[in-house]
């Protein structure tokens, strides 16, 4: 398996329902990727701001997505391929 650091601005489609966030599809590179599955959520800070992050399925490959709740950003941290 190869992990590739990426750590760069994406957009995301995403459904806020019952406190929780569900990401559906991400933009990286021009290239739309469907969610296929949510592996894991947890919780972090950087300084003041609260952050969330993601794994995330699409396409044969995990994807690390985050949401920074202060500035609404979504950033593309990492994926896992083979």
């Amino acid at each position: 398996m190869r992990v590739e650091e990426v750590d760069e601005p994406v957009q995301v489609g995403a459904v806020f329902k019952g406190g929780k966030v569900l990401p559906r599809w991400f933009v990286w590179a021009g290239v739309r990727h469907d969610v296929s599955s949510v592996n894991m959520v947890w919780k972090g800070k950087a300084g003041e701001a609260p952050l969330s992050y993601f794994s995330v399925s699409s396409g044969g490959s995990v994807w690390q997505l985050r949401l920074d709740h202060k500035s609404m950003e979504w950033r593309l941290e990492k994926v896992c391929s083979e």
